[in-house]
């Protein structure tokens, strides 16, 4: 798993990329070169998935005096499925596993986290938000606290790095989220090499700067920069700017008020659409 640092990746390691059956073409290509590019870096296998969702019924027009009804569902009705070696090929990519599955993107999503084999997802969402309400609307939204392996978020215009060496930041908010988001960067850091910036809540910078010292490799390439009165900001600043190729966040946090202070900090980044956003899983934390 990409959160543990130390060692050898395993051979049968992969970042599997998760995409639509009906993502615009050019979209599609810039997914999955940029999740080539993840894999290559991390020294892991590509599988591709593509997800062909089920047409919903068609509204039937009422009459006057007449309810509205449904048509009934046609079973078996799913959206056409996706050239996959297609977009591999245009994507300069070869993948070791290519595969059709059908259901929502949010299912697709915990049934491939649940394989052994899974080291990361990739997602992307093609300009609508269809992927990103699938993953992130409610009552689905907690799905990405519920994931057990990290979740990278790709808007669709996102390019793959120039360059071999990636750029990551690191987000922390409060203490509580700073285990996880600590082990994956440094994991991060040291398979993809490159460096790392490290933005922390002023009121969390004492605690995340000694954590960061036991955590992260003794090798790696830091900067940390306290977040002030607007963490959202820079946060998006750092995708908006190119300071960084991957910016890794804990996922909304849960429950009224911890979703309004934090949550909207991450939605606030992610709806931004500048970069893509790693979200480091909830069964990291120490």
């Amino acid at each position: 798993m990409v959160s543990e640092p130390a060692g050898a990746p395993r051979t049968d390691e992969r970042v599997v990329c998760v995409l639509r059956s009906i993502q615009d073409g050019g979209q599609a290509r810039k997914l999955v070169a940029f999740a080539g590019a993840l894999a290559d870096g991390l020294g892991a296998r590509l599988a591709l998935v593509a997800v062909a969702e089920a047409v919903p019924p068609l509204a039937v027009a009422p009459m006057m005096g007449v309810p509205i009804a449904l048509a009934p569902e046609l079973p078996g009705l799913h959206e056409p499925p996706a050239d996959l070696a297609a977009i591999a090929e245009a994507a300069g990519v070869h993948p070791v596993h290519c595969q059709t599955a059908t259901g929502t993107v949010a299912a697709v999503l915990h049934e491939l986290s649940g394989q052994p084999s899974t080291a990361l997802l990739v997602v992307g969402d093609e300009g609508d938000g269809a992927a990103w309400s699938a993953v992130t609307g409610a009552p689905a939204r907690r799905a990405l606290g519920d994931l057990p392996v990290p979740l990278v978020l790709v808007p669709g215009e996102t390019e793959k790095p120039s360059g071999p060496a990636w750029r990551v930041a690191a987000g922390v908010l409060e203490v509580a989220q700073s285990r996880s988001v600590l082990a994956i960067a440094g994991a991060l850091v040291q398979r993809l090499g490159g460096d790392l910036l490290l933005l922390v809540d002023e009121r969390s910078m004492d605690a995340t700067a000694a954590l960061a010292e036991l955590v992260l490799p003794e090798d790696a390439d830091l900067r940390v920069e306290p977040l002030a009165h607007d963490p959202s900001g820079r946060l998006d600043a750092v995708l908006a700017h190119g300071e960084a190729d991957l910016l890794v966040l804990a996922p909304p946090e849960r429950g009224l008020v911890a979703s309004a202070l934090l949550g909207s900090v991450f939605h606030a980044v992610a709806a931004g659409g500048h970069g893509a956003i790693l979200v480091a899983p909830e069964s990291a934390r120490g």
